[in-house]
């Protein structure tokens, strides 16, 4: 899909080829994603320095397969919740984030009416401070605040 494509290249342009590709033998098993856009940013005239790659170790291609499953599961889910808490105590910019990563378990739109609502203190404009207070323990958090909405 083009709209994960561009939110993986933004990734490697701003934070370079951070993750290892899982390889059996010659067979990648993990990063064909970020090998096609790697390949699409050289034929673009980007320099790309070593990619880090984990060699599976597995008995046959069966079994390496397998693995790289056990590696890409995931046993906990992101709530809404845990997102929100991860994000505040952090001090993440929600606003950047959203634009950056990906996680198909949070509806995005309905995480940011439920958890980041702007509310102004005084009534001047200069004010760039957004208070998001938490729907479960009512705690309220001053975030900086890229612009007001």
């Amino acid at each position: 899909m083009e709209s994960e494509y561009r939110k993986l290249r933004k990734s490697i342009e701003k934070y370079g080829f951070r993750f290892p590709i899982f390889v059996w033998g010659n067979m990648i098993l993990d990063g064909h994603q970020r090998m096609l856009v790697i390949k699409k940013m050289v034929s673009e005239g980007w320099s790309v320095g070593d990619i880090p790659v984990v060699e599976v170790e597995a008995e046959n291609e069966k079994e390496a397969k397998k693995l790289v499953l056990l590696i890409s599961s995931r046993y906990g889910h992101v709530t809404d919740e845990g997102l929100y808490e991860f994000i505040i105590t952090s001090e993440l910019n929600f606003d950047e984030l959203k634009k950056e990563i990906d996680l198909p378990e949070i509806n995005f739109k309905q995480f940011e009416q439920s958890y980041f609502t702007d509310k102004l203190q005084d009534a001047e404009p200069q004010i760039d401070k957004m208070i998001c207070k938490c729907p479960i323990c009512g705690q309220e958090h001053q975030q900086p605040s890229q612009e007001l909405r």
